[in-house]
């Protein structure tokens, strides 16, 4: 079995992925870490972001390799700039993480992904889709308090975390969902969480 964990920044996806992986004994992908080594080692795909300079999109040093804040800048500040870099990406992406996953699934073993924007990039062999939502993100106050903690963690301004939330809304809310899972980061507890995973697991593990 394949489960696809997706949702906003600091939804908890790594938590409840996590949990998952070490409760149930599923191997654990994170789509980040696994596009940081095809970003650093694949010549096809820094050739294709060098071709985006054409459109104004500029991602890549003096040496034409991939200027992670300038990426980050894209990534966190332009719906269109990101739609065109990320269709780059994930495009390399994709075919690495299908590659991880038919290993995987020849030897009988089961995986849980967890990536932002995980439905998009379009793996067809995830059985199950669990997008974590967070039911006070549209309230103004506590929607503040929670974004200042998150772009602390993150290192970035309210105003990035604002745009990159609305980014990830535009990416996901029309996309399969199979199941969500009501997070609330900041008042609900580890114990709460928890069991409501276990909750989610015994509707899926026949």
């Amino acid at each position: 079995m394949i489960i696809g964990i997706f949702g906003n920044i600091g939804s908890g996806k790594s938590t409840v992925a996590k949990y998952i992986a070490n409760n149930y004994n599923f191997s654990y992908l994170n789509l980040d870490e696994v596009a940081k080594v095809v970003m650093s080692n694949n010549i096809d795909l820094q050739y294709d972001l060098f071709k985006l300079k054409q459109d104004g999109i500029d991602v890549l040093d003096n040496n034409n390799e991939i200027d992670h804040e300038k990426m980050t800048e894209v990534i966190f500040t332009s719906q269109k700039k990101n739609k065109k870099v990320s269709q780059v990406i994930w495009k390399y992406l994709k075919k690495e993480v299908n590659q991880v996953l038919k290993i995987l699934s020849e030897a009988n073993v089961n995986v849980v992904v967890e990536g932002a924007c995980l439905p998009s990039i379009g793996i067809k062999s995830i059985d199950v889709q669990l997008y974590l939502a967070n039911p006070e993100i549209d309230s103004f106050l506590y929607s503040n308090k929670w974004k200042r903690k998150i772009a602390k963690e993150k290192n970035k301004t309210l105003k990035e975390i604002n745009k990159v939330i609305s980014i990830q809304n535009n990416y996901n809310l029309h996309q399969r969902i199979d199941y969500v899972l009501e997070n609330d980061p900041l008042t609900m507890n580890v114990e709460v969480l928890n069991n409501k995973v276990n909750e989610f697991m015994k509707l899926i593990i026949k």
